[in-house]
């Protein structure tokens, strides 16, 4: 499914790139920093504003589970009287970006500001032009919300809020500890700069127990942490699939059990031992695996693998799938599997699970406690533990039912998003009123 362009979006009505900061003209109105007063109880009228930073957003579908969440977040928070901006980058994909210039737009209500990205490394954007816009408007915002902080954008927003006494919380996304690649960049940037980011923070957010004790690791003390997970509700498209969508387009038998892995290609969401494990798996060659998700130059070596294990008819790779064709995935999916080496908080779980379909993670995943024997099976990182998982779903469709319709109920209890947001609400006047420690 091709990723959208951005041309047809509803512009705000920018005038161009302003020539002292590369940003449009347009929002640059006095804020009035008093409406820290203005949190839940505090009085006024009850709104406050709020500037989330990301590296990427909305459609930067790549990106992964960071730009859904806080398109959640915002809404929900304009909803209750507040005014979010959303600052981020221009990068649309690994190898492409929305346009040539900073540019302001609405996105269902949230005004975004993408900021042109000069150069780039992965998904980090050098964007100059973003201290041109903190000199003229961060004064206006009550409280910063920074998602990662390995970032060019994300480092020049926390220094700049540090230096003019701005209040921030910071979200590491499960990025504090070192791992993957570029280690020694990571521990250069760290000692330069991230370490100072983290511990500058009016608060950080942990997603899980995994985040917290990351955190903690890192050197910050307890009290700077809250555990507040991500929220999840299933949207109305995902209601509206016709079951069935997903195997017609890519030739799998209703009759067929279909296992579905979605995440980006990469050696850090398991794929090579979820192949290997499938390989193993009595029956597999009448049995598909769907690997959906965006390739980042591996792909190759996973469709080789699964040749050499004697599957390679058996898995099916679609690239990227969105919006509707990511719903039909989950829709038609037995099972869900997500073995990685390392996961923080996987929102594709909780897709699944509001897919009615039943999951398989590994003990490494920072949402297993919630998971576990509950909404669906949670092993080892190890190839027979995985394999004897795999075997246990696609023999038992009792077993499947039941760990689906647990899956619903773990939602419901334990990731609706009024308490999330009530939570990240006092956190904001905390922060705001300086009361965070």
């Amino acid at each position: 499914m091709p990723v959208p362009r951005a041309e047809p979006w509803p512009r705000r009505g920018g005038r161009g790139d302003d020539a002292r900061g590369g940003f449009p003209t347009r929002w640059r109105g006095q804020r009035d920093p008093a409406r820290a007063r203005r949190f839940a109880g505090r009085g006024g009228d009850g709104g406050v504003r709020i500037l989330f930073v990301l590296p990427a957003y909305y459609p930067a579908f790549d990106f992964g589970g960071p730009i859904p969440v806080a398109q959640d977040l915002a809404k929900r928070f304009t909803a209750r009287g507040h005014e979010v901006t959303i600052l981020t980058t221009n990068l649309l994909t690994g190898r492409s970006k929305l346009g040539k210039k900073t540019e302001e737009r609405e996105v269902e209500g949230i005004r975004v500001v993408y900021l042109n990205s000069v150069a780039r490394y992965h998904w980090v954007g050098i964007t100059p032009g973003v201290y041109g816009f903190l000199r003229r408007e961060l004064p206006g915002f009550d409280v910063v919300h920074l998602y990662g902080f390995r970032e060019f954008i994300n480092l020049a927003v926390a220094r700049r809020a540090r230096a003019t006494g701005k209040p921030y919380v910071l979200q590491a996304l499960g990025t504090t500890t070192r791992q993957k690649r570029s280690l020694v960049k990571k521990l250069v940037y760290d000692t330069l700069f991230g370490s100072s980011v983290l511990k500058n923070a009016a608060s950080l957010i942990a997603k899980s127990e995994v985040e917290r004790r990351q955190y903690e690791g890192a050197g910050i003390s307890p009290e700077k942490i809250s555990l507040i997970p991500n929220g999840m509700e299933i949207p109305e498209e995902a209601r509206r699939v016709i079951p069935g969508s997903f195997r017609k387009a890519y030739g799998i038998g209703a009759d067929e059990t279909l296992l579905l892995f979605l995440g980006r290609i990469d050696p850090i969401k398991g794929l090579d031992l979820l192949i290997k494990a499938f390989a193993r798996t009595k029956g597999a060659r009448s049995i598909k695996l769907a690997v959906v998700g965006p390739d980042e130059g591996r792909k190759g070596e996973f469709e080789k693998l699964a040749r050499e294990r004697g599957v390679g008819d058996s898995v099916v790779f679609t690239g990227g799938l969105y919006g509707a064709g990511k719903w039909e995935a989950y829709t038609d999916a037995d099972a869900y599997v997500l073995p990685s080496v390392f996961e923080n908080f996987p929102r594709t779980v909780l897709e699944a699970m509001g897919c009615h379909t039943p999951v398989i993670i590994t003990d490494r995943c920072g949402i297993a406690p919630q998971i576990k024997d509950r909404a669906g099976l949670v092993v080892p990182y190890d190839e027979d533990a995985l394999t004897e998982a795999i075997g246990s779903l696609v023999e038992d469709p009792a077993l499947r039912e039941k760990l689906a319709e647990g899956g619903r109920r773990v939602l419901e209890e334990e990731f609706s998003w009024e308490p999330v947001v009530a939570e990240l609400e006092a956190l904001y006047a905390r922060a705001a009123g300086g009361d965070a420690k």
